[in-house]
């Protein structure tokens, strides 16, 4: 376990927690427990990281929380649960660009490995295919880790956006973001964490419920079937209503496309400069504070440059540092 590219206590927890149920266990079992022993913090994260874990997989198989229960019901969450999301990690079937046409064949039961961390670097999405059926894509600088167990893949979100397509699995899946839990089956549904310790999901077909981990001292925090269409927004035990703002449809970010209404040059420029590895400049505010409405290819930076161009009737000046947008 990398213990130095782990960036708090509770990522290394959890990937000492993802070491230690995989073939590695026994040989990294000295360092493990020289890692519980140097701070009472490792053992009390380590701790939380089970216990989370332990829950998500009585919840899901649950008959009165469970997914086979009545849909429309509420969850009632009533024990407090850690601010932090749980890990174990997954078997996966294949890591594809967005140009990569097929997937590669899963291994064999022999050949598979018990645990696996997924990340992505900047600028880059990819799509990994799950053995059971459907498919888990990461953003951009997202990192996950996921298990495959009885009776479903469990799957913890430490940093960015992910979309979960589970069209075509006959298996439940729980997903773990900051301090909340979702689990669905047959759905499509976006999960991102923000830099505020929030959560946001957005469920796009199928069927998923969200509760929180987090409880208030002084009153419990309905857990809530998620409505298609309808962002929630999760932060500190609270399940908010979240507004659409400018955006009309995320759904095929993971092909590089978004459609937004009346959205400003300068979320847009934003947005693409996330992907690009030549950047758009606005080298003039007032050409960012102008709108625009329809679908656009957000990763590719310069058919986006050329297009607004087109559109604001702006010249584009490809310069060392970027590709400049500016007035005739």
């Amino acid at each position: 376990m990398d213990e130095q590219g782990a960036t708090s206590i509770e990522e290394q927890a959890a990937g000492w927690f993802v070491t230690m149920r995989g073939p590695q266990a026994e040989q990294e079992k000295a360092r493990f427990e020289a890692w519980l022993e140097r701070d009472a913090r490792h053992r009390e994260a380590y701790a939380r990281i089970g216990g989370i874990f332990e829950n998500a997989r009585v919840l899901r198989a649950s008959g009165q929380y469970g997914l086979s229960r009545k849909r429309g019901a509420f969850i009632t969450v009533r024990k407090a649960f850690a601010p932090v999301a749980i890990a174990a990690s997954v078997a996966i079937l294949a890591v594809i660009g967005l140009a990569t046409p097929g997937l590669a064949p899963w291994p064999s039961d022999q050949s598979r490995p018990e645990a696996i961390t997924l990340e992505t670097p900047p600028r880059t999405i990819r799509t990994f295919a799950l053995p059971g059926g459907g498919a888990l894509v990461l953003d951009r600088s997202s990192k996950a880790v996921v298990h495959l167990g009885d009776p479903g893949p469990r799957i913890l979100l430490l940093a960015g956006r992910m979309q979960l397509k589970a069209m075509g699995s006959a298996e439940s899946v729980t997903i773990a973001a900051g301090a909340n839990t979702i689990a669905t089956r047959s759905g499509v549904l976006d999960v991102a964490l923000d830099d505020h310790e929030g959560t946001s999901v957005r469920l796009y077909s199928g069927y998923a419920q969200v509760h929180p981990h987090f409880q208030s001292a002084a009153y419990v925090v309905e857990g809530r079937s998620l409505q298609i269409g309808h962002p929630l927004y999760l932060i500190r035990g609270n399940i908010i209503q979240a507004r659409d703002g400018f955006v009309v449809n995320e759904r095929d970010w993971p092909s590089g496309w978004a459609q937004y209404r009346a959205v400003p040059l300068s979320r847009l420029v934003s947005i693409a400069n996330r992907y690009a590895e030549t950047p758009i400049v606005l080298d003039d505010p007032a050409i960012g504070a102008q709108t625009v409405s329809g679908r656009f290819r957000f990763n590719d930076a310069s058919s986006l440059a050329r297009n607004l161009a087109t559109i604001f009737d702006l010249e584009v000046t490809e310069r060392n540092d970027g590709l400049h947008l500016q007035r005739r």
